[in-house]
Order: C-alpha cells, then structure tokens, then sequence
C-alpha cells in the first residue's frame, strides 16, 4: 500500500456532553484573553494617566513671606503642586526594591531671603520614636545642586557635582515638640542606682534636680559628665539633647559620604494628620558653608526628593527616592 492509499477514518462526532466542555473551554479562553486585553489597555491607561500627572519641575513661587515652619499656611495654596514620582533605590546596600508609596506631592516658596519645601505623602502609620533599638522613623529629605544633567547625582550627588541636603526626621520633631526623649519614654518602668556624671560625693542617689545635659557640665573644674556620654560631648546631631530644629543640613558627595554641616541653619516643621505627613524643610538661598548650593532668583538648579518610612525599617540607604532629576526653577518676582 502506497502513502496515497492510506485509509483515513473519519473522525467520530463528539458526544453532546465532550461538545459542551469544549463550548465552556472556548467561552473561558476568549473570556481571559478579553479580560487580559481590558487589563492592558487599563495599565496602559493608567500609565498614561501616570506619565500625565507626574513632572520632573518644580517651580519655587515668589511670596512675601516663606512659612519656613507652618505646612498648612494658607501661603502653600500659592504654590504650583508637583507630583514627583518614587523608585527602588538598588545602587547601594542597604538597598530597597519597592517604593514606599508611589508619588509624594511637592510644593515651593520663596521670598527672596529663604526658600521652603513642602513634600507630603500617604503613611498610615506615624512612626517618630527610636529610642527602643528596633524603632525607626518616618523623614524626608530635599537634595539640591547646581543644574546637571547627571541622572545619578539625584541620590547622594557626586564626587564632582556635591549636594546639599535637608534632612527633616520625625524622632527630632518629637524632640523638638515635646522635649528630649530618652529612655524612661520608652521604657516607662526602667531605673538605675548609681551613674557618676550626675552624682558627686556626698550626694544622695536620687536626684530629682538633675537635668540632662545641663547638669553634665564641669563643676569646681572637674571633668564635666558629658565625657560619659560621646556622642554629645564630641557634638554629633544625633546625640544632642537640646534640638532647636527638626531639619539636618547636610553635605554629600555620593553614598556614604553624608556628612553634617558646620553651619545648621535649616529649619521646618512635619504634621501627622488623617494618614498622611505634611513637611516643610527650609533654608536660607545664599550659601552658609563651602560647597554649599547657593540659590538665586531667576535661575533653575536641579533637585531631588526621598521618604524613609519607619513602618517599613527604612534607615540610611534604605529609602525610597525620586525616580527623576528634578528641575527647580526659582521664580524671579
């Protein structure tokens, strides 16, 4: 028998009940792929929205009188608001691989003398306490250099393009706000019987006069107490009991390279309310300290924006930044 010999049988007719399954496969299939061809069309919708809503300018509105420390001062309705989107921060450990929350809005003032930021966003959750060892914060930040082009120097600057950074955390709001929060606020129930640099000879144990750190300086010309506690008696911001600002200024030449500046002359306020944070970081446009970014009228720089959340352990270089290089662009007036 030749190939063109070969009986072909004809195929049995489905039974009623096979007829129907395939019927139900059929409506399922086209079903999904309808389905899958809505949700694309959705994403891209979305997306589109995004790509709408979200800038990469900001503009910084000429006013009388920046509310360096009141985000709700009615001046903020003057302000153009600026959806600035956020983005994994995978250059560096300890990296973070999604966003926090999506966008954060962005708002500017300035009269000439200081300029303020206002950057709120959604958190659900207020945190502001880190004296317990696993208690993070809520902060933001506001990065500003000379106008470049440099897609990277929108997280730490560089090495040839440095940084200024305003650093607002929630932990020194809530020192600012309520005063030094040390130990007994996190752990109510704690005590001690003896710690040298507030008891001198002769001295009862307790001694409800004390109070830290003005009762650390030197006595008689003794060594004064602050030597027990470094990271106060050396200055370091983190350490100091007497916050008069919520707002770090801070230069930085890439990651790692942070460091706070001689001359703190930043200031601002953050209010919690209804799920969300409100924050206005503030500082004066001419330059206190070298390398600073010094700001001008009438002309644009770049910029950059980041949130950590405390809810998330967010600390360091576990952040959520600006997807984009930002143009700020100061309006004459």
């Amino acid at each position: 028998m030749t190939d063109s010999d070969t009986k072909v049988e004809p195929e049995a007719e489905p039974t009623a009940e096979e007829a129907s399954r395939i019927d139900r496969r059929k409506v399922l299939i086209g079903g999904a792929a309808g389905a899958a061809v809505v949700a694309a069309g959705a994403w891209a919708l979305t997306n589109d929205t995004k790509r709408k809503e979200v800038v990469t300018e900001v503009v910084a509105k000429r006013v009388d009188k920046v509310p360096i420390d009141d985000p709700d001062s009615s001046n903020w309705s003057k302000a153009s608001a600026a959806t600035i989107a956020l983005d994994v921060q995978n250059m560096a450990a300890p990296m973070k691989a999604k966003p926090f929350v999506p966008t954060v809005e962005v708002k500017s003032l300035h009269d000439g003398t200081s300029i303020a930021f206002r950057i709120e966003w959604v958190d659900t959750e207020r945190n502001e306490l880190t004296v317990p060892c696993d208690g993070f914060r809520d902060s933001c930040a506001v990065l500003l250099l000379p106008k470049t082009e440099n897609l990277g120097a929108r997280i730490m600057g560089t090495a040839a393009e440095p940084a200024t950074l305003l650093h607002w955390k929630a932990d020194w709001q809530l020192d600012v706000d309520k005063g030094f929060q040390d130990l007994e606020v996190a752990f109510p129930n704690t005590a001690f019987d003896y710690y040298p640099p507030i008891t001198q000879p002769g001295d009862p144990i307790e001694r409800p006069d004390v109070v830290i750190p003005d009762s650390y300086e030197a006595v008689e010309g003794k060594v004064p107490g602050t030597v027990w506690l470094p990271g106060y008696h050396v200055g370091n911001p983190i350490s100091n009991a007497k916050k008069t600002s919520s707002v770090e200024k801070l230069l930085a030449k890439g990651f790692g390279t942070a460091m706070t500046q001689a001359t703190q002359d930043a200031v601002g306020k953050g209010v919690w309310a209804d799920g969300s944070w409100k924050v206005v970081l503030a500082k004066p446009l001419a330059a206190s300290d070298d390398l600073e970014t010094a700001l001008t009228p009438g002309s644009t720089y770049s910029m950059a924006v980041a949130v950590w959340a405390g809810a998330e352990n967010d600390t360091g270089g576990r952040k959520s930044p600006g997807r984009d290089l930002l143009t700020l662009r100061l309006e004459r007036g």
